[in-house]
């Protein structure tokens, strides 16, 4: 089996924390997949001496300053000599001019990774990297907040972008020291409180505002120091700031050093206040060390930091705020050490160097399977109930006509040829619609045909939608040796009998993954069907929030109602069906209206219109102010005319229509079952209350009613969590994701031979 030989590309190995991430990622690779080299552009730096040890070749070119094109053709000789096959570029410089050489050669496999936002970067930085995109087969972003800038910035693709934390070698800093040596080294007291901040002196690290809290902390705690520890161009300057603040007796400048683990153990509390972060290692490095830590709100930090819980955030360039805080840790030694416990945890759970290298090398091998399969498309076959209107029948039609066709052969398969409502809508996009009438509890003639269809094809992926395609369709494909089998389970069945969560249970050994789309489908597939964690992926639904429009105005559809248009009008969007519990809606109605005369109501959704839905109505004598209307393709425009959109439901997984009402920014007040909660925050985006609770979803309906600015509140959080969380991008990415994983680790053997 030849392995694949992958170029690390960084400016050089000098102390920081992106050459600490390449350092990493080469001693950690899988040496039985990958080669890794490193090219730095200029020296090879101080972490090259690790690396060599482990045997990994470290290339230095020394470039020119400023514009040396000749660098190019450095790299590309570099790439042609070793027969690179995948190039993995960091930091600015290296991401310019290794993707240009990368590209050049003939590279099929380009990554850049982004460290950092830099608000002062000049414009034509993000020219460059907008145009070098093209040429990038995918961008590692080392935080969501570094993804969110340079997709914003730089005005690149979401789907170009995964993000990967960074990760440290915990076994470095698990060292025992005499402490009162290391302190006396530098004139430390063993009762002093000391406090750390490890970095470059650079503007962005904000060392200035440190200072100024230390002179209000010593005030209250005269023990407490400070320790510096690197250097860099404005450490001279943080230097003359100490003598003026009169803090020479109370700051360390260690300057650079190489015994950072050391260090740590001396400190008592880490502090960053910085301005801005991409995903600081030094943090890491100080919570694996046992250190509490106080950092401010910006960039990675709180992807490792949750505020109280284990350690503090804080907003930057506040050092009054800074001042409190540090003496809160001071005064509270035991909440530290409990905090700096779960954040310990948290370390050595997701942000190790051995999961960073984890998560990039599986990303390199699904992008290149997605290299090796570009000439021959991976062939996905579809298959659902039936093609009348629901929640997993929109899902398969997105993601359908959503997924790239250049990479994707897709064919749908309906199990019932009598419903058929949104077959044209796959159709006319080209993809084919298949279909097998299935019949009774059990249809031999059906699972045989659809058997056959699945071997004469010969699809590399099989995913199924509801439980009578679950059940036929991975039988079907465990028969015809299909590759890789998922299936998708929507919302709690309450309905399953015995039989059926036998049948799930039998079959999902065979399955590859199921998708929830809520983590309360999670807990209930892992209690109730004791499917296994390690088969559950979750992916929430996604909205597509470029399609909401509207077709009539607000005004419009309340003219067509007959309704004022200062009236309150509250919705229920939602098939009628028990679930849906419709009667706790409509009673809840009742005790509204009878205290507040100008509010109306809209009840829309398929059968609604039903003898017993009118008859429900006509009995609580609220006919007057409800409207009952079947689904219709302007369900939108009824949508944005309401003021509060409620769902009453007894079950549910991840909600479209909740997710419809957020993203156009109306308050939520929803059941607190299923995943209601993962889709609403209480009392921020919308009201969560009890189900077959009247009185109680009354009263959170009466309270938005008196309270209009947290109708407009909740609906405008509401619609920031929706573009942050739950588009319709972001599911189509995910799902394209794992099926690439999924068939890469199942496919391995084979994809490693004919790469080279």
């Amino acid at each position: 089996m030849k392995k694949i030989n992958i170029l690390y590309i960084i400016w050089s190995l000098r102390l920081g924390g992106a050459e600490r991430v390449v350092t990493e990622l080469a001693k950690h690779s899988n040496r039985e997949i990958f080669i890794p080299m490193i090219c730095c552009l200029n020296d090879k730096g101080i972490f090259s001496k690790e690396v060599e040890k482990k045997g990994i070749q470290v290339i230095p070119l020394y470039k020119k300053p400023k514009f040396d094109p000749i660098i190019v053709l450095k790299i590309i000789k570099i790439i042609r000599k070793y027969n690179i096959q995948v190039v993995n570029t960091h930091l600015w410089t290296a991401n310019f001019w290794g993707r240009i050489a990368a590209f050049l050669a003939g590279v099929n496999v380009i990554v850049a990774t982004e460290h950092t936002t830099d608000e002062n970067r000049p414009w034509y930085y993000h020219i460059a990297d907008q145009l070098l995109a093209h040429l990038t087969i995918r961008i590692i972003a080392v935080s969501t907040s570094v993804k969110d800038f340079h997709q914003q910035r730089s005005k690149i693709t979401s789907n170009k972008f995964v993000v990967i934390n960074n990760g440290i070698d915990t076994k470095a800093f698990d060292i025992t020291i005499d402490t009162d040596e290391k302190r006396r080294e530098f004139g430390l007291h063993s009762d002093d409180f000391v406090i750390g901040l490890f970095g470059r002196f650079v503007p962005a690290k904000a060392h200035e505002i440190l200072l100024e809290a230390l002179k209000k902390v010593i005030v209250k705690h005269p023990r407490v120091k400070v320790l510096f520890a690197g250097s860099g161009p404005t450490e001279n300057k943080i230097k003359e700031l100490t003598h003026e603040l009169n803090l020479d007796n109370k700051v360390i400048f260690a300057g650079f050093r190489k015994d950072t683990p050391e260090l740590y153990k001396i400190i008592d509390l880490f502090i960053l206040c910085s301005t801005r972060e991409g995903f600081p290692i030094t943090l890491l490095e100080a919570i694996t060390s046992g250190v509490p830590a106080i950092v401010t709100d910006v960039g990675g930090n709180a992807d490792i930091i949750r505020n109280n819980e284990n350690g503090i955030l804080i907003e930057p360039n506040n050092s009054s705020l800074l001042a409190n805080k540090i003496n809160d840790m001071i005064e509270h030694p035991v909440h530290a050490q409990r905090m700096v416990c779960e954040a310990l945890k948290d370390v050595q759970s997701k942000f190790t160097s051995s999961v960073m290298t984890a998560k990039t090398e599986n990303l390199i091998k699904r992008l290149c399977l997605a290299y090796q399969t570009k000439a021959r498309k991976i062939k996905l076959l579809l298959i659902i109930d039936h093609l009348d209107s629901g929640g997993a029948q929109r899902q398969i039609i997105e993601l359908a006509k959503r997924l790239p066709r250049c990479n994707y052969h897709i064919v749908v398969c309906n199990l019932d040829g009598t419903r058929t409502t949104l077959q044209p809508e796959i159709e006319e996009v080209d993809i084919p619609v298949f279909s097998i009438d299935q019949h009774g509890f059990f249809d031999l003639k059906a699972l045989l045909n659809l058997y056959s269809f699945i071997r004469a094809n010969q699809f590399d992926i099989v995913h199924t939608y509801l439980f009578t395609a679950d059940t036929y369709g991975r039988i079907a494909a465990i028969l015809s040796s299909t590759p890789v089998i998922i299936t998708s389970l929507r919302s709690v069945d309450t309905w399953k009998t015995r039989l059926h969560k036998t049948v799930d249970r039998i079959l999902s050994p065979f399955t590859d993954k199921i998708i929830d789309n809520s983590k309360v489908i999670t807990r209930y597939l892992i209690r109730d069907e004791h499917i296994s964690r390690s088969k559950i992926t979750t992916i929430y639904n996604g909205i597509d929030l470029q399609n909401l429009t509207i077709s009539r105005s607000k005004s419009e559809i309340r003219s067509r109602l007959g309704i004022s248009q200062d009236a309150i009008l509250v919705g229920i969007f939602a098939r009628n069906d028990p679930v849906k519990d419709h009667k706790t809606f409509f009673r809840a109605a009742k005790i509204v209206y009878d205290s507040h005369q100008n509010c109306n109501f809209i009840a829309m959704g398929d059968g609604m219109i039903q003898e017993p839905m009118r008859n429900l109505v006509d009995i609580l004598h609220i006919s007057n102010c409800v409207f009952l209307k079947d689904h219709t393709s302007m369900y939108l425009d009824y949508i944005n005319c309401t003021d509060i959109v409620v769902l009453s439901s007894l079950v549910e997984g991840c909600s479209n229509s909740i997710l419809e009402a957020m993203a156009f920014g109306k308050p939520v007040v929803a059941t607190e079952v299923g995943g209601n909660p993962e889709l609403i925050i209480d009392r921020k985006t919308g009201l969560l209350v009890p189900p077959q609770n009247p009185e109680k979803l009354a009263e959170a309906i009466i309270y938005l009613i008196n309270d209009t600015k947290k109708r407009i509140s909740f609906g405008k959080a509401g619609k920031e969590r929706v573009i942050k969380y739950f588009t319709m991008d972001k599911m189509i990415k995910n799902t394209m994701d794992l099926y690439e994983r999924v068939l890469s680790e199942k496919l391995n053997m084979n994809i490693w031979k004919s790469i080279s």
